[in-house]
Formats: structure tokens, sequence, C-alpha cells
């Protein structure tokens, strides 16, 4: 779910890439029932989309987002004659509605979603600047995250109880990872009330009803600063923390696990850091002198890094196991580029972009690499 990444902050707004489509030959029918509804879609105020049942169209769909339970998948899509952001039930095999989140005059990408999907974080441009955005599905309200902050952000990532929020920041002249705390007193995910994210300044149990408590404690001891809130995200000249002097991109939250790519150490490589313990853990056999390693996600126990590797000018997707400390291809025989992998925090699905027929398009695998068949129209 990252945008491609540069050596230095950029001084200009985010901009969804514009992708070459190649037209294969396709039956007199088909493409008759194809132009009339895309030309209906270019005339409509609303821009609908062109079908509810399928996650890949006839435009590009890029920068997916698993939920953590594997239900829901969020995307980038063009459809319908703009960028906007799309969710898809996996499940129901339909997209999912989502009143009052895509605006006509804001761009959104990169998406990133909660456990069950009721919170959804991403990069909306509609300010002059990017801005971090959450839309609730429950409440069908938008609030910014990063309101006043200064700095250019982009790709956020939202933990699986809806709390917190990682994202890249270039507030230091270079790409850093930022922290964010929405605060005790939110309304988790439901799913993860039972079993909630437990961090370094948070009491070892955790409660809706403690959290409030909590929340009003915090607030008499921090003077009622208000939340969210940034974490102080920890700095080491000598490259053993979360944040170094070399540029830190492509982060992940995933329990008590934070997954990103450095530079430090004069190569890309992937690293994971412990929010509990405040330190990195050591990834034997998964960086290597021969792959480049990047984009990567975590499952929720912290045992399986999904990434695309990149050997010989071929990339792939890859999934390493902490526990076997063993990497394996997934989709070993797809002939196509791929992209932004994500894994669903249960670990059973992992989902990537894959440039087929001259466009990317949305795949999505088990854990043991068979595919997931999804509804889908033909490439333009």
């Amino acid at each position: 779910m990252k945008l491609s990444s540069s050596d230095r902050p950029q001084t200009h707004c985010l901009r969804p890439q514009t992708l070459c489509r190649s037209l294969p030959l396709t039956a007199l029918k088909y493409w008759l029932t194809v132009i009339a509804i895309a030309t209906l879609s270019a005339c409509s105020s609303t821009n609908t989309p062109l079908t509810s049942t399928t996650l890949n169209s006839p435009f590009a769909d890029s920068q997916p987002a698993l939920s953590g339970n594997g239900r829901y998948l969020a995307f980038v899509s063009n459809r319908g004659g703009s960028s906007k952001i799309a969710l898809y039930d996996l499940r129901a095999k339909q997209l999912v509605e989502l009143p009052s989140l895509d605006r006509g005059d804001a761009i959104a990408e990169t998406p990133s979603l909660s456990y069950t999907g009721r919170y959804i974080v991403y990069v909306a441009s509609d300010r002059g600047r990017p801005e971090i955005e959450l839309y609730d599905r429950i409440s069908r309200r938008i609030q910014v995250l990063t309101n006043g902050y200064r700095g250019w952000v982009r790709n956020p990532n939202i933990s699986a109880d809806g709390r917190y929020v990682v994202f890249e920041t270039g507030r230091r002249g270079q790409w850093d990872i930022e922290v964010l705390d929405r605060g005790p007193g939110i309304e988790l995910d439901r799913a993860m009330v039972a079993r909630p994210m437990r961090y370094p300044l948070e009491p070892r149990s955790y409660t809706p009803i403690g959290a409030l408590i909590v929340a009003a404690i915090a607030g008499m001891i921090s003077g009622c600063t208000p939340y969210p809130r940034l974490i102080e995200s920890p700095f080491d000249p000598g490259g053993r923390s979360l944040n170094s002097p070399f540029n830190e991109r492509s982060p992940d939250i995933a329990g008590r696990y934070l997954v990103f790519v450095s530079e430090r150490q004069r190569r890309q490589n992937i690293y994971l850091y412990d929010l509990q313990t405040n330190q990195t853990i050591d990834l034997p056999g998964l960086n290597t002198l021969t792959t480049l390693a990047s984009d990567p996600d975590v499952s929720s126990d912290g045992r399986y890094i999904v990434f695309v590797g990149n050997r010989q000018d071929r990339s792939g997707i890859y999934l390493y196991d902490r526990q076997t400390r063993q990497v394996r291809e997934i989709a070993a025989n797809l002939r196509a580029s791929v992209r932004n992998p994500t894994i669903s925090a249960d670990s059973l699905r992992i989902a990537f972009e894959a440039s087929i027929n001259g466009q990317w398009d949305i795949l999505v695998y088990t854990r043991s690499g068979q595919a997931i068949e999804v509804p889908s129209l033909p490439p333009l």
C-alpha cells in the first residue's frame, strides 16, 4: 500500500500515477456494453463505479490494503472517471459503499484498514498539501489526524484496534517514522476489544471502561493535551532504534511490531521494531546481497513478513517466516511485475498489485500460495 519512495521528501502534493493501458481484442458485444457504461459514468457527476461486484475493472486498481480479519480489501481505483478509495468485501464479493469518504475536490490514496475494516486511514490532498485522515464506517465521519502538523506526510498505516497510526514524515529533511496515538478514550475496533494491543505506555490490562479512566488520568497529568498526539519516536545515530540518520520508509504496524525499510548500513533492508522493548529484532535470512527488499507488511504476531524482492531485474512477492527463518516466493509462476503486498493480521491472506495486460490489477492469494478467484473485468 505504499507509494514509490524517493531519497528526499518532495515539495509537491502527491498525485496518482498515470498508467499505460493496452487494448486486447474481445467480443463486440462486450465492448459495446463497456463503452456504453463508461460513457454514462463519464457524464455522471456521482462517478458511479462500473460494477459493484468486481474487484478489478477495465481501469487501474492499485494500492491494496487488507483488513486484519482478511475479509475487506481497500484500494485506489480509477473507475468511474476519477481516482478514489474503494472497499471490497471478499466474502460477499461486492463493493461496499463509503458515504462521505470520496469528495470530488480531494485526491485520496494509500489506504489502510483496522481489523474489521471499521477505520480507514489514508492520505488526502484537498488543502494544497497532503493530510492524513481517518474515516469511520460506523459514524461516517472524517477526522484529520495531522491538522497543524509541520512536515510532509505519506504512507499511513493503522493498527488492528484502530488506536495507533504510523506514517512517514519529512519533518527533518529526510523520511522518518512517526507514531500517532488517537487516545485511550476512542472506541476500539470491536473485534479487538477482547484482546487489545499493548504498548510501553499502556496499562497491563485495558478495557473500554478502563480506557476512560486512563484518559482522564492522562489528561490531568499531561495538562489536558488533546488527542491525537505523537508518541516520541526513538532516534539512534548508530541505527539500532526506530529512526536513524538515514531514510526510513514504508512503515506497517501490527500489534507490538512495526516493520519498515531503512537505508542504514548503506543499503536498503527490511527492519522489524518491537514497540514494547524499543529495540530492533534480528531477521536472519531475510535481507541478502542478491535481493533488494521493499514494501514490507507484517502479521499481528510478528511471525510472517511479506515483501517485494527484486532479483536480477525481476520482482516477486516473498514471505519470510521468523520461526523457520526461511523465505519463499508467493505466486512464483506469475509472469508480471508486482508491488505493494499486504497481509492480513491473521496471516491467512495476501494481496498485491500485478501489472497484467499493461495495467495494475489486484491479486489475492492464500499464505500457502493458492490464488483466490475474485470477479474481474478484462482491461481496456
